[in-house]
């Protein structure tokens, strides 16, 4: 699966229905939860609700196609062990960790 067919895949299931999800921490800290859905064609992450410990996000953030797809060819290589990309993406994505996030929960 590439980055434009998983992002079809969150746009699908978030319609039917929104979700918490984790973060996924390169080093030992603990992940925090948020939520994410759709409001009028657009996803939307913010602090979760129903679980702790949440994210602290002073406002909700949307996020793109273009920046979920962005993040998306770094994935696998971050998750691969190549831990100095994170820093290397969060130059293209304030969003890393949600889109990071994302991308694990909807592989």
């Amino acid at each position: 699966m590439n980055g434009v067919e998983l992002w079809r895949k969150v746009i699908e299931i978030l319609r039917k229905e929104p979700r918490d999800i984790v973060t996924v921490p390169s080093n030992k800290r603990q992940p925090l939860w948020f939520k994410v859905y759709i409001e009028k064609d657009n996803v939307y992450v913010e602090n979760s609700d129903n679980y702790s410990p949440s994210t602290k996000m002073s406002n909700r953030r949307i996020i793109t196609e273009k920046d979920f797809i962005t993040v998306y060819e770094y994935y696998h290589k971050w998750a691969n062990g190549e831990r100095n990309l994170r820093q290397e993406v969060r130059l293209h994505s304030r969003n890393t960790a949600y889109i990071f996030g994302l991308i694990s929960d909807f592989q």
